[in-house]
């Protein structure tokens, strides 16, 4: 009888001192077995734990290279963030904080959240005029507007006479006849151009990442010949002074004079710089076999895609 009576009494105290063993560890310690330790300060790691409660156990500085910027429990220092080659740095790494990047002064800037993985290069002022704002880190060169605008809208009304009074030349020299072949030729190219849109339907980007933007550009730039280069940035209305610089800076390397080109294209247009654009521009110069080459690769590497119903 006794026995019976004690059993459920020893049951009960020996959860009793089950529950009480478990303590809670406060918000400047974490638990390690069945102990509660004292965090590391910033600036420090957790190198071995407490062996007794309540207690810190042995906390080593951040060595070069890492930081911690808070107490911790860390077995290792977090890696400082590295500069890109297009950055510069604001605040150096220490101990207790990262490091903090920018586009480098008067080279790059970022003016939107979009540019994380890339600055865009500083414009500068065509004629040498001095700018009225210079590029900084956060927003691009603010260049004057050109002067003689007078000397600008009368060749904007003398270029058209201009051309009138060289194709009737050309009438005259060549004949009527094949005035009218050309003529017929370059109305029909016009009106069988295919848009933007045909390439839309047919395709779609499947990685819209930096990284992929990147790839295409470069396909781009690879396939496209030498001696077409320059028409296909003029056709895409990319400006003659801004081909000028990215020749300027980037001497004897022309895959990084196409890219910067492209890039600068991609900038000055916004919203309206889609692939397909340049597809649609590649189609109507002629260049079919680069355009099919470069639609083969992207496809290939997962960037781009088919719709459905679109033959392969």
């Amino acid at each position: 009888m006794v026995a019976r009576v004690l059993r459920p009494l020893l049951l009960l105290a020996g959860s009793v001192t089950f529950a009480t063993s478990v303590t809670s560890c406060g918000p400047d310690m974490y638990p390690s077995e069945d102990l509660c330790c004292k965090l590391c300060p910033a600036g420090y790691y957790v190198s071995r734990h407490c062996s007794t409660n309540h207690s810190r156990g042995e906390c080593t500085p951040c060595g070069p290279g890492t930081f911690m910027a808070h107490n911790n429990s860390r077995l290792y220092c977090q890696l400082c963030n590295q500069c890109r080659e297009d950055q510069e740095p604001v605040t150096n790494c220490s101990a207790t904080s990262d490091r903090q990047c920018q586009c480098k002064t008067g080279q790059y800037y970022c003016d939107s959240a979009d540019c994380t993985e890339i600055c865009f290069r500083c414009s500068r002022c065509p004629g040498g005029r001095k700018p009225l704002r210079p590029c900084n880190a956060t927003a691009n060169t603010v260049c004057p507007e050109p002067e003689n605008v007078n000397w600008y809208w009368l060749f904007l009304l003398v270029l058209p006479v201009s051309s009138i009074i060289i194709l009737a030349i050309y009438y005259v020299k060549k004949g009527r006849h094949r005035v009218q072949q050309w003529m017929g030729k370059f109305l029909k190219r016009e009106s069988n151009e295919p848009g933007i849109s045909e390439y839309a339907q047919k395709y779609f980007l499947k990685d819209m990442s930096c990284d992929a933007t990147n790839r295409i550009y470069y396909e781009i730039g690879h396939e496209v010949p030498k001696s077409k280069w320059k028409m296909f940035m003029r056709f895409i209305q990319l400006e003659e002074n801004e081909i000028e610089i990215c020749e300027h800076e980037n001497p004897g390397n022309v895959m990084e004079q196409h890219h910067k080109m492209l890039l600068r294209w991609r900038n000055n247009h916004g919203k309206d710089s889609s692939v397909f654009k340049l597809m649609a521009a590649l189609h109507t110069m002629g260049l079919d076999v680069p355009l099919q080459n470069i639609i083969s690769k992207l496809l290939a590497e997962d960037i781009l895609g088919r719709h459905a119903g679109t033959p392969s």
